[in-house]
């Protein structure tokens, strides 16, 4: 694999939240939509650079996207 961080599921709820789609994030990150699928299922990992170029489309720091990761495994 990629030099990886850990699994970006945290983007869809971050995504929806913001009321956004997959074309539009993709759109706005670079990568396609089936990659933000992969990411959002937890079925890929990404580099550090995607996950902070998604928190940034996203309009919330990268630790946001950290913090409901955590949530998701408790």
């Amino acid at each position: 694999m990629s030099n990886t961080t850990s699994q970006s599921p945290a983007s869809d709820v971050l995504r929806e939240w913001r009321d956004m789609t997959q074309a539009e994030l993709v759109m706005s990150v670079g990568i396609t939509q089936g990659y933000l699928s992969e990411l959002e299922a937890g079925k890929r990992k990404g580099p550090v650079a995607l996950h902070q170029k998604i928190a940034r489309a996203l309009g919330v720091p990268i630790l946001d996207t950290a913090w409901v990761i955590v949530r998701r495994l408790a």
